[in-house]
């Protein structure tokens, strides 16, 4: 005769940390997905299993249970509930933070009410220094209750209470899946150039992660899996209504925000979740702060998906805040350019930057890198996000093996007595008017043993804001080609290129070296990235760039700006630089 099952649930407890095992760790950017085991023994019939002490930022939606042997699931529940005495002492807390509030707000009425009659003026020494010694006391008190009662709320735990079936007794597992907040990982990178191979720079990136968790729970060797993508849990599909036309004016009515879009939640072995919470709102806190560096820019399609990285080996994180540094990959040899940039105008200094090209698979994600040279140490960058096949434009500290020598501007002034028409039989009129011709010249010396690739000289060309000043740019005459004039109106072009050969004075090498002029905004500028800020205004700004082309090792050029300045000689003319 079969023996049939008992009326009543098995009851089974377990505790998370104890009787647990934490399989393995995926962690995004502002949370983590845990994936917790358990096994355990079942009897026939109804068992109900309740997993307690697990972490207290569990989020709602995300929880998933999965079972593997001779067992059913048939629902699942989450719950928060408090310790006890823990619970009361967090009454006693929230009170105590209330009371100083209060105190604080009167203590501020009390000062804001006083008068120049109130205090004596020997006295005013004393009543400052005794209302700031009160405030401190308030503060240092907030603080302190503050501080525990996040303490508190770690006690905390969430229970989670699974409700099974078995055939027969036996050994069976339960796997939960679920996500906490208040974890993260940010990119970092250590990108070291080479310059010893002169003509074919070599870079190598160090990417790395800092993660960080403030669960309060430690992950110990445990697997570890980086990602980008951010999961919606219990998210819905967004709906249009119907859109009517009519002729009577409808009521007034206000109208729902609509829903982010999501997908369905997914129930592995036909779960039903049921969840109730009763839970004190966790305090805010606040994330780290970033670092900021020197700009660096990206280009490319941006076509590429999301980063997961699989960390070699096990991985061990602390639950208390504190950052982690770990290696995930080093990539070698990356395609990488050298290229200059100067602004004699403002300093004749030149900085060296470096192109590098992401040949490897992998998605660069936005983060802080620190910049070597050679084994040295030169800045701190700030890198964008990029994918396979874009490149990055990072700065590489200054180049004092390039000499740039700005000469002293040169006048020559001309006065021009014009005809305007008779201004009676007997008397005609005339126009004096002044023309002011500039000379500007830069002068480059390449120093090094080997030939400058590209380098990018900013200049500025003054320009009219008024009507009875002219400005005719007469060298370099790519920049006033007929329809681009460089007078007083604001031309929509971007500006003329064109590649002249210019002889080099060199020992070592008499090639040539190719030159184009240009508005800083031309399109035509495309190995050489625009600065930040440049816009397609640069012309009727002035603002021009010199694009050089292969300049050899220890040689010179010489850079020659011309420009006329036509006015009436009795109007005086003001230079303002904006």
């Amino acid at each position: 005769m079969a023996t049939l099952p008992p009326l009543t649930a098995n009851i089974i407890n377990l505790v998370s940390l104890t009787d647990g095992k934490l399989l393995h760790v995926s962690l995004y950017t502002g949370h983590a997905e845990l994936r917790r085991l358990f096994k355990f023994n079942v009897q026939a019939g109804q068992n109900q299993l309740y997993i307690n002490s697990l972490l207290n930022d569990i989020q709602d939606d995300s929880l998933r249970v999965q079972g593997h042997g001779d067992a059913v699931i048939h629902n699942v529940s989450l719950s928060f509930i408090p310790w006890e005495p823990a619970s009361t002492k967090m009454n006693l807390v929230q009170s105590a933070i209330s009371q100083c509030q209060t105190a604080s707000r009167a203590l501020e009425s009390y000062i804001s009410s006083i008068t120049v009659v109130d205090v004596p003026l020997d006295q005013v020494g004393v009543f400052i220094d005794t209302y700031s010694a009160q405030a401190r006391k308030i503060d240092e008190e907030l603080a302190r209750l503050r501080k525990e009662e996040i303490e508190l709320y770690r006690e905390i735990r969430a229970g989670v209470a699974v409700g099974l079936s078995a055939e027969s007794e036996g050994e069976v597992e339960v796997e939960l899946l679920y996500a906490v907040s208040f974890c993260s990982w940010e990119a970092v990178y250590n990108i070291h150039v080479g310059l010893e191979e002169r003509e074919n720079p070599q870079t190598v990136l160090v990417y790395k992660a800092v993660i960080s968790q403030n669960t309060g729970e430690d992950w110990t060797d445990v697997p570890l899996t980086l990602k980008t993508t951010t999961p919606s849990y219990g998210a819905q599909i967004l709906k249009l209504k119907s859109l009517k036309l009519s002729s009577s004016k409808p009521p007034s009515r206000h109208f729902d925000r609509g829903r982010r879009l999501g997908h369905e939640h997914y129930q592995p072995c036909e779960i039903s979740i049921d969840y109730s919470r009763s839970r004190t709102p966790s305090p805010v806190r606040q994330p780290p702060p970033r670092a900021v560096g020197l700009n660096v820019t990206s280009k490319g399609d941006g076509q590429f998906s999301h980063l997961v990285f699989q960390v070699p080996g096990l991985i061990s994180v602390s639950g208390d805040g504190r950052m982690h540094r770990i290696t995930v990959i080093e990539l070698k040899e990356l395609e990488t350019k050298l290229w200059w940039l100067a602004v004699p105008k403002r300093d004749t200094s030149v900085l060296l930057n470096a192109k590098i090209k992401n040949t490897s698979p992998y998605v660069l994600m936005p983060g802080n890198a620190s910049m070597y040279v050679d084994g040295t140490f030169i800045s701190r960058s700030k890198i964008p996000v990029a994918g396979p096949e874009e490149t990055i434009d990072c700065s590489l500290g200054f180049d004092s093996s390039i000499k740039i020598t700005e000469h002293p501007i040169s006048s020559k002034i001309s006065h021009h007595l014009s005809f305007t028409g008779f201004n009676s039989l007997r008397s005609f009129g005339t126009t004096k008017t002044t023309s002011t011709l500039y000379s500007r010249r830069i002068t480059i010396l390449n120093a090094k043993p080997i030939r400058i690739d590209a380098l990018k000289l900013l200049d500025q060309i003054p320009v009219s804001e008024s009507e009875g000043i002219m400005v005719k740019i007469l060298k370099p005459a790519e920049l006033n080609k007929p329809g681009k004039s460089s007078g007083s109106e604001a031309g929509r072009d971007t500006g003329a290129t064109a590649s002249i050969p210019t002889p080099v004075q060199s020992p070592l090498d008499t090639g040539r070296v190719q030159i184009t002029a240009q508005w800083d905004s031309a399109d035509a500028d495309k190995e050489l990235p625009l600065l930040p800020g440049s816009r397609n205004t640069a012309k009727s700004e002035g603002k021009m760039s010199w694009l050089l082309y292969d300049i050899p090792a220890q040689g010179t050029v010489n850079l020659v700006t011309e420009w006329e300045v036509l006015a009436a000689s009795s109007l005086q003319i003001f230079e303002q630089e904006e």
